[in-house]
C-alpha cells in the first residue's frame, strides 16, 4: 500500500473524475443500505491501483476504526475534494446520501461528455486550419520562388497578381526564418 502512494506519485487530491467515481461508489453503497466501511473496503480491493483506490482504502480503514463519517472525511481532507466532503455530509444529514451523490455523479458525467464533445468539435477546424497554413507556407516558400525564377529566366514581365503573390511569399519567407 505505501509503495503505491509515494513511489508512483499516486498521492494527492483526487481529480474531478475520480471524485465523481468515489461519490458514485458511496451512493451505490448508501442506496443498497450496506455498511459504508465494509463496502468501501470491498470496493477498494476490486479497483485498479491508483489514487482513487488509495483514497477509498484509507477512508475504509478510518471508518472501520470507529471514527464517524463526518470526522473521517475531515481526516482525509488532503485527498478528498472539499465539495465532495460537503456533499457527503449534506447527504448524511438529510438522509438522502445515495440520491444526492448519484445526482452529483450524473452531473459530472454530463459535464465530462460536454467537454469531450467540445474538444472533438474544435479538433476538426483546428486540424483543417493547421493543414491549410502548412500548405500555404509550402507554396509560398517553394513553389512561388521557383515560378519567379522561371519568369525571370525567360524575361517575361510578371502580372500584378503574381507580383502580389511574390511579395506575400517573400514576407512569409522572411517571417519563416
Amino acid at each position: 500500500m505505501s509503495d503505491s502512494d509515494g513511489a508512483s506519485g499516486m498521492s494527492g487530491r483526487l481529480t474531478g473524475h475520480e471524485a465523481a467515481d468515489l461519490s458514485s461508489q458511496i451512493a451505490g453503497l448508501a442506496r443498497a443500505g450496506l455498511p459504508l466501511a465494509q463496502g468501501l473496503a470491498a470496493l477498494g480491493e476490486e479497483m485498479p491501483r491508483g489514487r482513487l483506490r488509495t483514497s477509498i482504502e484509507k477512508l475504509a480503514r478510518t471508518l472501520e476504526s470507529g471514527i464517524p463519517l463526518e470526522q473521517a472525511l475531515k481526516t482525509h481532507e488532503s485527498s478528498i475534494p472539499p465539495h465532495l466532503r460537503g456533499l457527503v455530509i449534506a447527504g448524511m444529514r438529510s438522509g438522502e446520501m445515495g440520491d444526492l451523490l448519484g445526482r452529483f455523479s450524473d452531473y459530472v458525467s454530463i459535464g465530462a461528455e460536454l467537454k469531450r464533445k467540445l474538444w472533438l468539435s474544435l479538433a476538426y477546424p483546428a486540424l483543417t486550419a493547421g493543414i491549410a497554413v502548412t500548405l500555404f507556407s509550402l507554396v509560398c516558400l517553394v513553389v512561388v520562388s521557383q515560378f519567379e525564377m522561371i519568369y525571370k529566366d525567360f524575361n517575361i514581365p510578371l502580372p500584378r497578381a503574381t507580383q502580389a503573390l511574390v511579395v506575400v511569399s517573400r514576407a512569409v519567407d522572411s517571417a519563416w526564418v
